[in-house]
């Protein structure tokens, strides 16, 4: 049996107004105004792509598949363990028409250039968890193996975690050039390069990156980076 959120707020981490642009593009990104070549038209796109996939170095990839974000019915929490197997619900995701619904589809795919996917139009971001049951709920509908929110959780743990840290990153270094007048894109960019300069800095022999792949060493990451943030601040 798949798993269920309780709420629409355990789903998202921010909708419409509440997105962060400082945030790395990741996993369940919502994207509207977005045409899916060789699809019909719908309501937007949605991130399908793991975050290891979609990236080349600290840049994502010039293409990013995704797939189709249609109208809906809305699907009771209840029936997400055991009905309409093949979308993923998107409960409420215009806050403007709560009683809409939405649904990401996984029978059908497509890839759009990179600079398609505009942060300004970014909809939705999913939280941690809401990421989790996307992956659970797309394995699910291609291979019928229901693999446990823990498995999945310890699979991207490290993501995860280096996905936090940028986003401080970028809120500590970007958010300020940009306040300042410089262009986001272009500021984001260069910054992705700098911070993976970072994370590419060894410790006993290995990158901080790889550090996170262990449990015991993520706090030493996050303090090696806190660190550098407060280095280059003063």
């Amino acid at each position: 049996m798949l798993d269920s959120p309780a709420d629409a707020d355990e789903v998202y981490l921010a909708r419409a107004g509440e997105v962060d642009p400082y945030r790395p593009v990741c996993q369940g990104d919502i994207f509207s105004g977005v045409t899916i070549p060789g699809l019909d038209p719908c309501h937007g796109a949605m991130v399908i792509a793991h975050p290891c996939v979609m990236r080349a170095g600290p840049l994502l990839r010039p293409k990013v598949t995704v797939v189709p974000v249609v109208e809906y019915q809305r699907v009771p929490f209840e029936q997400w363990s055991t009905q309409h197997l093949r979308v993923f619900p998107l409960p409420a995701l215009d806050p403007t028409r709560p009683k809409q619904g939405h649904a990401a589809r996984f029978d059908e795919f497509g890839t759009v250039e990179t600079q398609a996917l505009r942060l300004e139009n970014r909809a939705a971001m999913l939280s941690q968890q809401g990421i989790l049951l996307l992956q659970q709920r797309f394995i699910h509908s291609h291979s019928r193996a229901e693999i446990p929110l823990s498995r999945l959780l310890e699979a991207s743990a490290a993501v995860f975690e280096e996905l936090e840290l940028q986003e401080s990153w970028n809120l500590a270094f970007v958010r300020p050039q940009v306040e300042d007048g410089d262009i986001l894109e272009e500021v984001l960019a260069r910054e992705a390069h700098t911070f993976d300069q970072v994370m590419l800095t060894k410790s006993q022999g290995v990158s901080f990156r790889d550090h996170l792949q262990t449990p015991a060493a993520r706090a030493e990451v996050r303090r090696a980076v806190n660190g550098a943030i407060r280095e280059r601040r003063s």
